[in-house]
């Protein structure tokens, strides 16, 4: 069974599976123009998204 880490990796990767996307800045770049245009804070969301991934690390480190 894969960890939420490796999950959230997988999902990573599979957008790195079109040719839109070649690497991590490039997926940035666009979550940055669309808070840009959407009025996001970008900030914010990255500082969840920060959030998200030290809970992730947490949980599956109680499952080793």
């Amino acid at each position: 069974m894969a960890t939420l880490s490796q999950h959230a990796a997988q999902r990573g990767e599979a957008l790195f599976g079109c040719d839109e996307y070649e690497r991590p800045a490039d997926i940035i770049a666009d979550m940055i123009q669309y808070c840009l245009q959407s009025g996001e804070d970008f900030e914010a969301e990255l500082a969840t998204a920060r959030q998200y991934v030290t809970e992730e690390h947490s949980v599956d480190q109680e499952f080793e």
